[in-house]
């Protein structure tokens, strides 16, 4: 069992994606993304399923060249793909990488 509190975890700067791992495990790894207003992380290739939860502010989310514009209390899920995320505000999220079955 792991619990988290949320609001009460630090930001930290994309660039330090490294640090904000809330969990990571066999089944699943949990980070937090914070995002300043105009910040933009750039393509990322994900080999997993992802789901992206906007915890506070308005992100654009795009999945293999389609847009999806998100805010707070939205979720977008997702298979392997090509990502990149830009911030319309400061934005706080949480990601959830799930690896693909192993054959």
């Amino acid at each position: 069992m792991h619990i988290v509190t949320l609001d009460q975890e630090p930001r930290f700067p994309p660039e330090s994606r490294g640090r904000h791992v809330l969990y990571d495990g066999d089944a699943m790894k949990v980070r937090i993304v914070d995002l300043d207003e105009g910040e933009r992380i750039p393509d990322c290739i994900m080999a997993e399923s992802v789901l992206f939860h906007v915890l506070e502010g308005a992100v654009t989310i795009t999945v293999d060249g389609k847009p999806a514009r998100l805010r707070a209390g939205q979720c977008l899920i997702t298979g392997s793909a090509t990502l990149t995320m830009t911030a319309h505000e400061r934005s706080r999220l949480m990601g959830v990488q799930v690896p693909g079955r192993q054959e």
